[in-house]
């Protein structure tokens, strides 16, 4: 996340002080963009990643209650 945000900053930096003319200024800009979106994607795809062993776990947990929870039947001798 601190290279996400640095990166938006210092687009926001170069944005406003380049000229729109200058090709530096253009190619810094598009790879701060780029560095951003990168790290975004990443954090997306490690965040569907824990969605599922949460939801895994929370499987896990729900049938053990299920069997703590389930009456028991006398046998009869």
């Amino acid at each position: 996340m601190a290279i996400a945000f640095a990166s938006i900053i210092l687009r926001w930096i170069t944005d406003m002080t380049c000229s729109p003319y200058s090709q530096i200024c253009r190619a810094s800009s598009d790879l701060f963009s780029h560095v951003y979106a990168v790290v975004f994607c990443f954090l997306a795809i490690l965040a569907l990643t824990k969605v599922q062993q949460i939801k895994e776990t929370l499987k896990r947990f729900q049938k053990a209650y299920e069997v703590m929870n389930t009456p028991k039947t006398k046998k009869s001798d």
